[in-house]
């Protein structure tokens, strides 16, 4: 912790004098000099991913020198306390508790592509025996492999009539294994005019787009799906997804309840309409309140139910501004000096992280709820 205070102290003061690649080129030094040189001789494994001193390289410099000052702090603070809030991360088969800098900026958990209620949802009807063997790999979920059988068949030409059958189905492989760009380049340079206007494959489409958290255009493909067609319930439940996690809740009521009580999926619409429902009741606790608390230091991490941390960050704050006081009044200016610095550092940043805990606290409740919502592509 001393090695960790003393290159923070080290970033603030002198870095943000330089100009900005100096800066860059100073901060990389200095925690090269400290994972090199310091943290290797410690014997203790930070718990959190990023460890603390690449945390703090990546708060600096994303944020620059104030804001990485109190994101540190914060970090510092909160190191190893209330791991429940943390998502795990297995680096090297050790788990790690994941908190980047800018978590707030982070994407939304989507929810999972749930599978089709019938027990087989590709059709053999009127199939070769090489079409036979690539929908099998696609019924058992051997998605790499039935895209390698895929380009097999392509180099050795399929017929016309089953075009559908193998488009459709590469793209429901391409999505299940994350290959989401590929899809898009695909649909787009690859297939027909004829089987662009195919629903299955708009919706493999907008489920891409989906994805990779391009919720309007996702939108914007599902619109071309007809109110004839029988993929449009599917269109519906999709499209009240995507207004879900655009927080147009509204809209999303509005596309469920336009589902048909036969659809089959019908009580996916009616689970979501709950969840919408859910979301719109949750009472979320103030961020101004945490940033008044924690003008008692630690004030907004007990706010926010962090109570270990916010033991911390009290007993932290006050043992640095009690070394401060001391070594004023015994005339040791310079370390009161230091030691006063340190004190402003992780009292503003326990302001800064009760806030943020706050924030963030409101945002997993909501992102858990979104996660649960319920759509069918195929």
């Amino acid at each position: 912790m001393k090695a960790t205070l003393t290159l923070l102290f080290l970033c603030f003061f002198h870095l943000p004098q330089a100009s900005s690649q100096v800066q860059e080129s100073g901060i990389s030094n200095l925690f090269n000099i400290y994972s090199n040189y310091i943290s290797d001789t410690r014997g203790q494994k930070c718990p959190m991913y990023p460890s603390c001193s690449h945390y703090s390289m990546q708060a600096f410099s994303q944020f620059g020198a104030l804001k990485g000052a109190l994101l540190t702090s914060d970090r510092l603070i909160r190191c190893g306390h209330e791991q429940s809030i943390y998502d795990l991360n297995w680096e090297k088969d050790e788990p790690k508790f994941e908190d980047f800098p800018n978590w707030g900026f982070s994407e939304d958990p989507l929810p999972k592509r749930y599978p089709s209620k019938f027990s087989q949802n590709v059709s053999f009807y009127n199939a070769n025996n090489d079409t036979t063997f690539f929908l099998s790999l696609i019924n058992s979920k051997d998605y790499e492999s039935a895209i390698i059988e895929y380009k097999r068949m392509v180099h050795f030409g399929a017929k016309d009539q089953q075009s559908l059958i193998l488009e459709l189905n590469y793209l429901i492989a391409l999505n299940a294994i994350g290959n989401y760009e590929k899809v898009i380049f695909h649909f787009e340079n690859k297939l027909n005019e004829e089987l662009k206007k195919e629903p299955e494959v708009i919706l493999e489409l907008a489920d891409a787009w989906f994805r990779l958290n391009n919720f309007e255009k996702a939108l914007s493909t599902l619109k071309t799906i007809d109110s004839t067609s029988y993929y449009y319930p599917h269109k519906n439940l999709f499209t009240g997804v995507a207004h879900a996690y655009m927080n147009n809740y509204e809209a999303a009521v509005t596309n469920f309840n336009q589902i048909d009580q036969d659809f089959i999926y019908a009580d996916y619409a009616k689970s979501n309409i709950e969840l919408i429902h859910g979301i719109a009741a949750l009472k979320n606790k103030k961020p101004y309140v945490a940033g008044l608390l924690g003008l008692v230091p630690g004030g907004g991490y007990f706010y926010a139910g962090q109570n270990t941390t916010g033991i911390t960050s009290l007993v932290l704050t006050g043992l640095l501004g009690y070394a401060s006081y001391t070594s004023f009044k015994t005339k040791n200016h310079g370390v009161g000096i230091l030691a006063g610095v340190f004190t402003l550092t992780f009292y503003s940043g326990s302001i800064t992280g009760g806030i943020n805990a706050i924030k963030r606290q409101n945002l997993n409740k909501e992102k858990k709820l979104k996660s649960k919502l319920l759509y069918i592509t195929q």
